[in-house]
């Protein structure tokens, strides 16, 4: 049976790095590497265990921390992560057994995620099967992808968008769109493969689409996506925008839509 090596990649700032720590451990019999990439530290370094990496960066914002994750991964394929996940060993499985039989075609794998601390899903999963629009349903920590291919075709997250930028959502379509327009097919998993907390505290769906500075950030990513999938990205935010009680919202990010500066 042909061996498939993973990494794992954890993203983690100084101040949560014993959180990221206690993941990596956790799961360092499971991969095959693990990576983990602290930011906001005081200088760039990077120490070693074993099968653990620890990149230090004194760089901030997500996408760049995604970045850094694909330069420094061992394996072909990188599992990327945040400091507050766990696994199972079935979840490592499941995506090896799907990496084996799809991985000559799909660069991008992308599963559920559970709740580590009641039961149930993270989040609803109600338009999966309409897999032409799947780029823009996945959340990183249930992304794995191809890195080797990633990097040929100079595929990367784009650093203007993100947590610690001034457009804080929705790097992941944009990353996933890319790979769609370089070629690479996008495959659902349709299983658990991560388990995230639930009950912490977050912006409920309503709150995150009456955010002015979200909308912005959601029309500047349709336009950055482009093509029919950048405008159906559009359209999806307009109507969900309207649907919770923001015209103003639906407006804020058409406007931005239409001036983005690519």
């Amino acid at each position: 049976m042909e061996k498939i090596e993973i990494t794992l990649g954890i993203s983690t700032i100084f101040g949560r790095y014993d959180n990221a720590l206690a993941v990596a451990n956790g799961a360092r019999n499971l991969f095959d590497n693990v990576v983990v990439v602290v930011q906001g530290a005081e200088s760039n370094c990077e120490e070693s265990e074993g099968n653990l990496s620890i990149i230090f960066s004194d760089t901030l914002g997500l996408s760049k921390s995604r970045n850094l994750l694909l330069k420094h991964g061992k394996s072909d394929w990188l599992w990327i992560n945040d400091d507050d996940v766990s696994f199972k060993p079935g979840h490592v499985e499941v995506v090896r057994n799907n990496i084996r039989l799809h991985g000559q075609r799909a660069k991008l794998f992308a599963g559920r995620i559970g709740c580590s601390d009641c039961t149930g899903l993270y989040k609803k999963y109600r338009f999966r099967w309409m897999t032409p629009l799947l780029f823009a349903q996945v959340s990183s920590i249930e992304m794995i992808v191809n890195r080797n291919w990633c990097l040929e075709k100079s595929i990367g997250f784009d650093h203007r968008f993100g947590l610690g930028t001034d457009l804080p959502t929705s790097e992941e379509p944009i990353f996933a769109s890319d790979i769609i327009r370089s070629g690479g097919l996008i495959r659902d998993i349709g299983e658990v493969i991560v388990d995230h907390p639930c009950r912490s505290p977050r912006l409920t769906t309503r709150q995150s689409w009456n955010s002015e500075k979200l909308a912005m950030a959601r029309g500047s990513v349709a336009a950055r996506i482009g093509t029919w999938r950048g405008a159906a990205f559009l359209l999806f935010g307009f109507v969900r925008s309207i649907t919770n009680g923001s015209l103003n919202n639906a407006m804020i990010m058409f406007r931005a839509y239409v001036k983005y500066d690519k």
